[in-house]
Parts: C-alpha cells; sequence; structure tokens
C-alpha cells in the first residue's frame, strides 16, 4: 500500500511529467490522506484540470479519514523526537502524512526530502521519486 505524497502528485499532474502515479501504482494500492486532498486540489489553476483532479481524488481510498486527535498527538509527538535528534522538518503536514503511513504502514512516495530525514530515524517506509 502507498500513501502517494503532495509532491508526487504534483509531478504525476504536470504536463511534461517524468512519473505518473497512474504507471507506477495499481488503483487498489494507492491511498491519501486528507491533508494531501487539501494540498493537491488547491493548487490547481486552471478550472477544467482541477474538476478532473477532484473528482479522481473524491473516489480515491482515504487513510485516516476522518483523522483523529491520536493523529495529531503522534505527530508533535514525532516532530519533537525529530527536533530533539537535531531534524527540523519543514512541514508539520509532512509530519502529519509521515504519521498516517507509519500507522498504517504504507510506503510515502513523494519527492520531498522532509520523509528522507523522517525515515532516517523512524521505521518510516519511503520512496522518493
Amino acid at each position: 500500500m502507498f500513501l502517494i505524497d503532495t509532491s508526487a502528485w504534483i509531478i504525476s499532474f504536470s504536463k511534461k511529467a517524468d512519473f505518473r502515479v497512474s504507471e507506477k501504482f495499481d488503483a487498489d494500492d494507492i491511498y491519501i490522506a486528507l491533508p494531501i486532498y487539501q494540498e493537491v486540489l488547491q493548487g490547481f489553476r486552471n478550472d477544467m484540470d482541477f474538476f478532473v483532479a477532484r473528482t479522481a481524488f473524491d473516489n480515491a481510498q482515504f487513510v485516516e479519514n476522518p483523522m483523529k486527535q491520536i493523529v495529531f498527538a503522534e505527530s508533535v509527538d514525532l516532530y519533537r523526537f525529530l527536533r530533539k535528534k537535531g531534524v527540523t522538518i519543514r512541514s508539520g503536514i509532512d509530519v502529519l502524512i509521515a504519521v498516517c503511513a507509519l500507522r498504517n504502514k504504507m510506503t510515502v512516495v513523494h519527492r520531498d526530502r522532509d520523509y528522507t530525514a523522517i525515515a532516517k530515524f523512524t521505521d518510516l517506509a519511503q520512496r522518493s521519486v
């Protein structure tokens, strides 16, 4: 099971993409989390592209939906743990997504150095595209 991060979706939706989620993974293995839903969809400028993506995302498989307080609490703990190790993650959302992946034993697919850093100190499975 793969939790596809915003950074991978942005590449996949690009007109000149060198990576397409639909070509690399079976639809049954693709998941998103609510923060990814928000980040990806709010980034579209073209209404038609937005409509196509929203239709696809509205039918996606979600992880940690609804998100409970424990997911946020674990994210806070992980962020603080990493900071004590000398690692400052640039995005709290990335920590939240990493916790979703960790809780569900998923691999985060991304192009974002935060996940590589998180994986150095946790059991996070990650794949950079």
